[in-house]
């Protein structure tokens, strides 16, 4: 979120520091990350990057919104079978997870977050949210094909498994091989008609 005092922005220099910031969060991760870096990596002083921004939190939090770090994105399968569809899912966010830097990169998005509500929003409609209502319309899918019972709380379904994969992240828990689609079946079971 940006500073409105000062001068207007100049966007190529913009554009330097977000581009800046997605590099140096990739090749260090958060922990290691400091506008010092990030200003050296753009060429400008760090005194441009606190005019515009009040943290590096804030700094990551536009960089995701711009596009510079790499999300998971893609909504779950509808083969027509809920449980597979859910556990493929699963398996892709807990793998997605696993690369270099990810993880610190959730890390990073959690911290800009609990900082500032309008960072926190702007996360929501960026990421949060849209993983969300996928989820939640993957689910849909499933109650319309007779699979979910009519009355199950799709969107608690949801925020289960979504939470289950944020709970790991920030408790540095490992992962135990199988535990996505242990995290799927469970919920499933909950949710299955007859």
């Amino acid at each position: 979120m940006s500073d409105k005092r000062g001068r207007p922005r100049d966007q190529a220099v913009r554009a330097a520091i977000l581009t800046a910031t997605g590099e140096l969060l990739t090749e260090r991760g958060y922990e290691r990350l400091s506008v010092e870096a990030i200003a050296g990596r753009a060429g400008v002083g760090k005194q441009t990057i606190y005019r515009w921004w009040r943290s590096k939190a804030a700094v990551v939090c536009e960089a995701v919104a711009a596009g510079q770090l790499p999300l998971p994105s893609a909504p779950p399968p509808d083969t027509g079978e809920l449980g597979a569809d859910l556990r493929s899912w699963m398996r892709e966010q807990f793998e997605w997870l696993a690369a270099p830097g990810h993880t610190a990169l959730v890390r990073a998005l959690a911290a800009a977050s609990s900082d500032d509500a309008g960072d926190t929003e702007r996360l929501h409609e960026l990421i949060t949210g849209p993983s969300r209502e996928h989820l939640i319309g993957r689910l849909r899918a499933g109650a319309a094909a007779g699979r979910v019972r009519a009355d199950a709380d799709l969107e608690a379904a949801a925020d289960a498994l979504l939470g289950a994969v944020l709970y790991r992240v920030l408790a540095r828990a490992p992962i135990p091989p199988g535990h996505p689609e242990a995290l799927v079946d469970v919920v499933v079971a909950g949710l299955r008609s007859g």
